[in-house]
């Protein structure tokens, strides 16, 4: 099926592509969302199936230059509990690989697939993220998923660029990739809604390809000082 597509231009200079076209078997919707000069093809889901199609769209795409190591771009998207502790869980897990995005609405799943499991364990993929640690405990906790090969993007700056070692990913993605990374409060409010809005879609996807891009530029520039001086600074 070919949508026809409307191009919305964003105030932070990315733009998404005003379309979705449903997969045959109704399991996930595809939408287009442009950053950083590419089109990132995004899966949105909440059904094992498709992820588990994504995942092997992936490896057998990537695996066939035969370099059998990913970097793997990584978010999560959390919401608040409404008792009193205000104990947060995680709604959407997204990850990016090159030009392509899974935003998977794991708060609605109908069952975690095992290919999704692997993955995340595969020693050949390294993950990046922003405070992936605590992303890492919290996927542990509310859904049993580890992570095995993982670094902090604000770790990574550190040790490649001597970057401050607590900036967030807007200002990460403006030292290294020259991008104004738009940031909003409103949208953390409704993560575990049924249907996301184009809104979300565009959120979610960008920032996972931020963490991916960041990572990619990061592993690509040789640094002058052991990583061991970051971790005992």
């Amino acid at each position: 099926m070919v949508a026809t597509a409307t191009i919305r231009e964003q105030q932070n200079g990315s733009q998404l592509l005003d379309n979705q076209v449903y997969a045959p078997n109704g399991h996930a919707r595809l939408w287009f969302v442009e950053f950083y000069g590419r089109r990132i093809k995004t899966t949105v889901t909440n059904k094992g199936d498709a992820v588990a199609d994504w995942i092997n769209r992936v490896r057998n795409n990537y695996h066939q230059t035969g370099d059998k190591n990913l970097v793997v771009g990584l978010d999560i998207e959390n919401y608040f509990t409404q008792i009193k502790d205000g104990k947060q869980h995680y709604a959407l897990l997204q990850l990016c690989v090159g030009t392509t995005c899974l935003v998977f609405q794991i708060y609605h799943l109908d069952y975690i697939p095992e290919s999704l499991v692997s993955f995340l364990k595969d020693t050949y993929n390294s993950f990046y993220s922003v405070g992936i640690e605590v992303d890492v405990q919290l996927l542990k906790e509310d859904y049993e998923l580890d992570l095995t090969n993982y670094m902090d993007l604000r770790l990574l700056a550190s040790w490649k660029l001597n970057l401050d070692g607590n900036l967030g990913l807007k200002k990460l993605s403006k030292k290294v990739l020259q991008v104004d990374l738009e940031k909003l409060t409103w949208i953390h409010k409704i993560w575990n809604a049924d249907k996301l809005s184009k809104k979300h879609i565009e959120y979610a996807a960008r920032d996972a390809a931020t963490s991916f891009y960041i990572g990619l530029n990061l592993i690509r520039i040789k640094s002058s000082k052991s990583i061991f001086e970051v971790y005992d600074m």
